[in-house]
């Protein structure tokens, strides 16, 4: 995953579109500028959670923060958590486009910055690819018997194994996304599939004569969801 800045510029009170079609959910840091001698923010929401503010007020040049994943609120590096009402964590919608609206008085420079996966993919030529779906389960009996009365999913997680994988490089310390065509049983129409959340936990390889040439002879890991490519 790749980190990512998106600036926009608001005058009056409206809507912001981020795109995070073929991404995980991923919470986000927004940082607010006011141009005017005074901006009040009201609230921000992404259509499923709200952050409500009791005091709201910006003069110029004043910083707001809201960093929803390292949970900092601030303003000029002064916490404001107590001007705060949150009813969950703002964050970018799995696999699709992502409306915050911003209700407030004033002019705002907004600065989004999150993590999304590298959007220029190339395709790679493998030998054989797989992926097996694998669940663990929470399981309660009875403590008079062993029988299990009730089975319930605990996790979920895909494990994939490639075979001849021509590429140069793989970070195994990062975290990347697999993209794949599925034919559906037609090979005229099918649908291209992300497995999200990948991480390598095994990478051997072999370099030939030239050393740019270099196939990954055997890779395996794991991912924690399938999505659809919806665009």
């Amino acid at each position: 995953m790749l980190p990512k800045e998106e600036t926009y510029e608001l005058s009056l009170a409206g809507n912001i579109d981020i795109d995070n079609r073929g991404n995980k959910e991923e919470l986000i840091r927004i940082e607010i500028i006011s141009n005017l001698d005074k901006t009040v923010i009201n609230s921000i929401s992404n259509g499923e959670k709200t952050i409500t503010f009791s005091s709201g007020s910006l003069s110029t040049s004043q910083l707001m923060v809201l960093d929803f994943k390292e949970q900092i609120y601030e303003i000029n590096g002064t916490s404001i958590i107590n001007n705060l009402t949150l009813d969950g964590l703002l964050a970018l919608k799995e696999n699709e486009i992502t409306t915050f609206n911003f209700d407030f008085t004033g002019h705002l420079d907004v600065k989004f910055i999150f993590e999304q996966y590298q959007e220029n993919e190339d395709l790679h030529y493998v030998e054989q690819f797989s992926i097996v779906e694998n669940k663990s389960y929470n399981e309660n009996k009875p403590y008079y018997s062993n029988k299990i009365k009730q089975r319930k999913v605990n996790n979920i997680k895909y494990d994939f194994s490639i075979s001849k994988l021509s590429t140069k490089w793989i970070d195994t310390n990062n975290e990347y996304r697999i993209s794949y065509y599925c034919h559906n049983g037609d090979i005229y129409y099918g649908e291209w599939k992300y497995l999200i959340g990948v991480i390598f936990d095994k990478v051997e390889q072999k370099a030939f004569n030239n050393p740019n040439d270099i196939f990954k002879d055997t890779i395996s890991g794991n991912g924690i969801k399938i999505i659809t490519r919806n665009y």
